[in-house]
């Protein structure tokens, strides 16, 4: 009868466990993608040296953990999650900054794109390329108005998918679309265009940057414009 009951007890805890893992899997929102593969979590942080930035940082974590604790307290969770996974990249601890940003999103991953792209600049760090590109896209989808996630993004892709021109045009017409003649929108792209080849359009391009630019700064670029059109 002992020995029935235990083989119950222990059914028992591997279907609770079973359903606990379901559940994790349902709640999470952002998941690593299938093809990435992260040999470490750890890297070399910018204040892990066992000094006085190490105290300041872990100061900040013990004073952003107690916000978490206090109900009241302002800015809410969603904030103090994001600022508990920069402090923790400042130490090069990968996996915590990447629980706190999942805690992050779980809280709003539809309408602020903060945690999307702290997410994919955590990605990047650790190699995880194509888990970055699907944050950094997710952080344009929440706040298509952000003009830095859209600059996130197409630096992203210009540096990572130099043979997919296809998608870094998609990026660079979502983000005209969204600012219409936004000066630093036409300068990535004409620059993209230049090193591509595509002079004609890269010309075109200059030409509406030089439009949306400050007077001091035109006539350095009819100077450039003059030097693109003697390849054509």
């Amino acid at each position: 009868m002992n020995n029935r009951n235990i083989v119950i007890g222990i059914v028992a805890l591997l279907l609770a466990g079973g359903g606990y893992y379901w559940y994790t899997a349902q709640n999470t929102v952002f998941t690593i993608d299938s093809h990435d593969e992260i040999s470490s979590w750890d890297f070399q942080g910018s204040h892990n040296d066992d000094g006085d930035n190490e105290k300041r940082v872990t100061d900040e974590i013990d004073r952003l953990e107690d916000g978490l604790d206090d109900d009241a307290t302002e800015p809410p969770d969603y904030q103090l999650y994001v600022g508990l996974a920069g402090q923790y990249m400042l130490l090069g601890d990968g996996e915590t900054a990447y629980k706190n940003l999942q805690k992050a999103l779980e809280i709003d991953s539809t309408t602020t794109g903060l945690a999307w792209h702290n997410m994919g600049v955590l990605m990047e760090r650790l190699g995880a390329i194509n888990s970055a590109r699907t944050a950094y896209q997710k952080a344009v989808d929440a706040q298509p108005e952000a003009e830095s996630y859209h600059a996130a993004l197409i630096s992203f892709l210009i540096k990572h998918d130099t043979e997919n021109g296809e998608v870094i045009q998609a990026a660079f017409a979502r983000a005209e679309s969204q600012f219409q003649q936004n000066a630093f929108v036409y300068q990535a792209k004409a620059q993209w265009l230049e090193a591509q080849g595509m002079i004609s359009d890269a010309i075109s391009a200059w030409e509406i940057f030089r439009a949306n630019s400050p007077a001091d700064m035109k006539a350095s670029i009819d100077l450039h414009i003059e030097q693109l059109k003697k390849k054509l």
